[in-house]
């Protein structure tokens, strides 16, 4: 039906990707010191990361 292959997808990026992680594709590609755990994203630490980004913003004015 075509003459090439329809680009993919975003489906099909995602699961290349997923693939490739799952693949160890990206083993060690940062640091052993990057965290690969993160808070939960409650909303006390969405109020903090917010206060920190508005006041990263009005101190480069």
């Amino acid at each position: 039906m075509y003459e090439q292959d329809p680009p993919p997808g975003p489906g099909d990026e995602l699961d290349a990707l997923v693939a490739l992680v799952e693949a160890g594709g990206f083993h060690r590609l940062v640091p052993a010191w990057v965290p690969r755990e993160f808070a939960p994203p409650t909303r006390e630490l969405t109020l903090r990361v917010a206060h920190g980004l508005r006041r990263q913003a009005h101190e480069q004015q």
